[in-house]
């Protein structure tokens, strides 16, 4: 404990700097921790300034974690979000040239392809069929051209996931026909 000429002990000073004497006795040896006096000038074996060594210890830390530059901070804190960033990507980019994703625009391409042959096939449904019609007298008949063609229609809409992956393998996000 702290005596009445405010030294400490090495036990107590690890104790305090939450480190162990071994520590304490290094940090000694590089000049961090300095050992108290006595009356006649001479370094006291075991025995250390309470004050002064918890002030160099936390001046080392400091220093040691460059925690008294904030811009070394900053800069490191951003050089690793670009580093996250940077690893993100090459993370997806390997995905898709695995075939394991599909980039954004090879997608919009082939909805939109297909919602157009769709739209297409659906105008021209009524040109298409009603020339079959005509003459026809039977509900069933009737119902069943008309399902026919639409079935064809909604056939457009089915979704062929060997299209969307061609192009985004290659790298080239155009649609494959």
């Amino acid at each position: 404990m702290l005596s009445k000429t405010g030294t400490i002990d090495t036990g107590d000073l690890a104790r305090l700097l939450l480190i162990t004497t071994r520590h304490v006795k290094k940090l000694v040896q590089d000049g961090v921790l300095i050992r108290a006096k006595g009356i006649d000038g001479h370094e006291l074996r075991g025995r250390y300034e309470y004050r002064e060594n918890v002030q160099n210890y936390i001046r080392f830390i400091r220093d040691q974690r460059g925690l008294d530059d904030p811009g070394e901070t900053r800069y490191t804190a951003f050089r690793n979000r670009r580093m996250e960033a940077d690893a993100k990507m090459a993370e997806l980019r390997y995905g898709v040239q695995k075939g394991e994703l599909v980039t954004k625009v090879s997608v919009e391409v082939l909805l939109t392809d297909m919602i157009t042959r769709c739209k297409s096939r659906l105008l021209a449904m009524p040109a298409r069929i009603s020339r079959l019609l005509i003459g026809q007298k039977s509900f069933r008949k009737i119902y069943g051209i008309i399902r026919t063609d639409l079935d064809q229609c909604l056939a457009e809409l089915r979704f062929d996931s060997s299209r969307l992956t061609k192009g985004s393998r290659n790298g080239s996000d155009e649609k494959d026909e």
